[in-house]
């Protein structure tokens, strides 16, 4: 890691502490000039370097605060190290300020007539002001913990959605790309347009999941259509047995919900339904708004001397439907799973957002 010196920062800060220090030392000067302790003169000439000198001192402050780890942080330590370093500081202000009153004695004779108690009241001063610099530092210290922690979570929040996309990725049963592998190997030489259709679905298809996978939300129309890919494909595998009906309202198409959360329900209905059947099964899904709210309703038949392997929530896509909508939607959603005699029925209920309402 490589420091770059800013001169010119490095200078603003030094006038910035000398225009502090020359208007707590014009402060002092009339402080011990109403008190009766000394002349303009004399006081200014006391007051002024030792408010300078004072304010090469403060940054020390810095170094002590940054001493004491947050994490490892102990009252009765902070107590101690505060303590005896503002008693320390304190005493060396002390003994810088009798040191230029007594040179100024012996130079000017324009020295103050520093007392017993105004000398208490220097060291007091002095360890006062110290432990206010100390206190001020903890706080600026704080700030910068509490503004490293808020990147942190931000960086955690992209490492998760880095691995909610690799998660999105990686889903899709493999199954599915194998059968559809071997079906397109099949068609081939039975009746090779329907392979080459096959073919170029199976692409569009994966070439559209990994364009919404990239998106933290996607419209419905771009989600259903994803579905209508995925289904095209299956229909080629299961013909008429697989039978499927989308049932949406026009002014729905756009809302916006996160991508990749109606393929892993079509794709359980075919795994844990159709697939099981004998007869014609029809998926069937409704989506409508009310109220503020985005309502998907999904069915399929089951097989009900199949019912034990097929346990609602049990599958892999439907795991990480529910993990998504908490990450989502905290608390503002509904994922029901509901296992009958014949159907299982999904319903899932979202806030509905539209892209020029949405800002997250």
């Amino acid at each position: 890691m490589k420091f770059k010196f800013n001169e010119s920062s490095t200078l603003d800060r030094l006038a910035g502490t000398l225009i502090v220090c020359s208007a707590l030392g014009l402060i002092l000067t009339a402080v011990l000039v109403h008190l009766q302790y000394s002349l303009w003169l004399n006081a200014l000439a006391f007051s002024l370097p030792m408010c300078i000198v004072f304010g090469f001192i403060v940054p020390s402050a810095f170094y002590v605060c940054r001493s004491l780890p947050y994490e490892k942080r102990q009252f009765h330590r902070v107590f101690f190290v505060y303590s005896t370093t503002s008693f320390m500081a304190g005493m060396t202000w002390l003994f810088i300020c009798l040191s230029w009153n007594g040179f100024l004695a012996w130079s000017s004779e324009s020295s103050l007539a520093i007392s017993r108690q105004m000398a208490i009241s220097l060291w007091l001063l002095g360890a006062a002001s110290y432990l206010f610099a100390l206190i001020a530092n903890d706080a600026v210290l704080a700030m910068k913990q509490v503004h490293i922690a808020k990147q942190r979570e931000q960086e955690l929040v992209l490492l998760a959605r880095e691995a909610e996309l690799q998660m999105l990725r990686t889903q899709i049963n493999p199954h599915f790309l194998f059968n559809s592998l071997n079906s397109i190997s099949a068609l081939t030489a039975i009746s090779p347009e329907e392979a080459r259709r096959m073919t170029i679905t199976l692409a569009d298809f994966f070439r559209y999941s990994l364009a919404l996978s990239d998106k933290k939300f996607v419209s419905l129309a771009d989600e259903l259509q994803l579905c209508r890919y995925f289904l095209e494909i299956e229909k080629i595998r299961f013909g008429e047995k697989l039978q499927f009906e989308f049932v949406v309202a026009e002014n729905v198409q756009a809302a916006l919900l996160p991508p990749m959360l109606l393929q892993p329900l079509v794709e359980n209905a075919i795994k844990h339904g159709i697939r099981n059947l004998l007869e014609v099964g029809r998926i069937t899904c409704h989506i409508r708004a009310n109220d503020g709210w985005l309502h998907i309703a999904m069915s399929n038949p089951i097989d009900s001397e199949l019912r034990a392997s097929t346990e609602s929530g049990s599958g892999t896509g439907l795991k990480n439907i529910h993990s998504r909508l908490v990450r989502h939607y905290g608390e503002k959603y509904r994922f029901d799973l509901n296992k009958k005699e014949h159907t299982f029925d999904v319903l899932i209920t979202l806030p509905l957002g539209f892209p020029e309402t949405r800002h997250d």
